[in-house]
């Protein structure tokens, strides 16, 4: 089952739950719950609430931006959750950490690649975020920022991170796959394109057969026809070059996938064709 954008999530579950955004309960408490000291307390609601001027008033009082409450959490997560930026950047601005993680196992950054504003994710990598901080269970930022895209058209964070320099070769999904060829599987081989620009080798012949036998060139008798029309299909060809290029042997991919689908049977078979396409530029 794919998974939806960390951020989606949130505002689903709290509106299912009644929950304003400005008072939000996390990890089940109540701010006043998370935070003993009512003074940074005090700071998680100016957060939430995006009260500039009492955030900078406390941290003139000697407030510590980074002071963790239960499950580690901080005031910055109440800027990230209640979608505060000008809270948020006055909180990294006065040292907060943008790579604070709590005991959900979920980096602040992370959290922000899930966002559809890519103005969250912008300002945690200006202020020294790392893009390569994963979540507990092994999934990285990149693929929260490509759920978003897949789900919503938004592809801003995906981009961002791919031009900050994010590992494209870290896995995904608790390292059972590559980054490119999860995205080929779900039908968008120009983000496996894009990565392959920037440099992705993990597994190269896994990321060929998911481009070989991707299901737009899949022939059965319900589809006779390759989806010579889909938008994506066009970057087959493309990837297929890359690929070639950097050494995989396809005439081997092609075979495996043929022997493959003579066991499955029922008449399935996957159309090449789109390898006499002219490459184009993503």
């Amino acid at each position: 089952m794919l998974k939806v954008g960390l951020a989606a999530t949130f505002l689903v579950v709290a509106a299912a739950a009644g929950l304003s955004l400005k008072d939000p309960k996390l990890g089940g408490m109540t701010i006043g719950e998370v935070f003993s000291d009512p003074k940074v307390a005090q700071m998680a609601k100016a957060a939430c609430g995006g009260d500039t001027p009492r955030i900078a008033a406390l941290i003139a009082e000697g407030v510590d931006v980074n002071a963790k409450g239960q499950n580690d959490f901080v005031p910055l997560f109440y800027a990230l959750k209640c979608e505060q930026p000008a809270a948020l950047e006055a909180l990294l601005k006065a040292g907060g950490n943008p790579n604070q993680t709590g005991t959900d196992g979920i980096p602040s950054t992370y959290a922000a690649a899930s966002y559809t504003d890519p103005v969250f994710l912008k300002l945690m990598l200006q202020y020294g975020g790392n893009p390569n901080l994963t979540r507990g269970d092994g999934d990285t930022a990149l693929s929260e920022a490509f759920s978003v895209g897949q789900y919503t058209g938004k592809w801003d964070n995906f981009e961002l991170l791919l031009n900050t320099g994010v590992d494209v070769n870290a896995p995904i999904m608790k390292g059972s796959i590559g980054m490119a060829e999860y995205a080929a599987a779900v039908g968008h081989p120009s983000k496996a394109v894009q990565l392959l620009e920037r440099g992705y080798s993990h597994d190269l012949e896994g990321l060929a057969k998911t481009i070989y036998g991707n299901s737009m060139n899949m022939v059965t008798e319900e589809y006779p026809e390759p989806l010579r029309q889909h938008p994506e299909y066009k970057y087959l060809a493309v990837a297929a070059k890359m690929l070639k290029e950097r050494g995989v042997d396809i005439e081997k991919v092609k075979r495996d996938i043929d022997e493959k689908n003579q066991r499955v049977g029922a008449g399935i078979h996957n159309d090449y064709s789109f390898e006499d396409q002219i490459p184009i530029k993503p």
